[in-house]
């Protein structure tokens, strides 16, 4: 399963470019009450209101950080514990890049990786970096950053 955060608007052109794309495969996860969900419902799109979880922190959406608020609410509920691999993508990446020489789309890569390996670990291109989510500290719950948290409680 693939988490796309997003906290506005998404675009059909970034998934439907990709002919691999398959929405059993893809979540899309609304966070923040700032601004109201913006998307195109014909579209089909497997929609979490991060809000509605059972589990939800709000002070997590005070600095408008939105991938560290979905990763850590997405394991306090353990919505990842009925898969195999878990994935976080934002938003806007588009799942086929515009360079001709990348031979896969990234559903396509994805589900290949995933076949060639029992446990892997595979890196999607983040504005944010894993390690920037885990050093903002003024993204706080219980005095730790949610990437550190997650990790402590794991």
């Amino acid at each position: 399963m693939n988490f796309v955060i997003f906290h506005k608007e998404l675009i059909d052109e970034h998934y439907s470019v990709d002919p691999s794309f398959n929405h059993d495969h893809y979540t899309f996860i609304k966070t923040g009450e700032r601004f109201p969900a913006t998307y195109n419902k014909s579209f089909g799109y497997n929609l979490l209101l991060e809000k509605d979880y059972e589990i939800y922190d709000k002070r997590l959406q005070k600095k408008n950080y939105m991938a560290p608020s979905a990763i850590y609410h997405v394991y306090k509920n353990k919505f990842h514990e009925q898969f195999d691999f878990v994935g976080f993508l934002e938003y806007d990446i588009r799942l086929q890049s515009k360079d001709a020489s990348i031979p896969y789309r990234i559903t396509e890569y994805i589900d290949m990786l995933v076949s060639q390996n029992e446990r892997i670990f595979v890196p999607y291109s983040f504005k944010h970096p894993i390690k920037r989510l885990y050093g903002q500290d003024n993204i706080t719950l219980n005095g730790r950053n949610a990437v550190e948290q997650i990790i402590l409680d794991y």
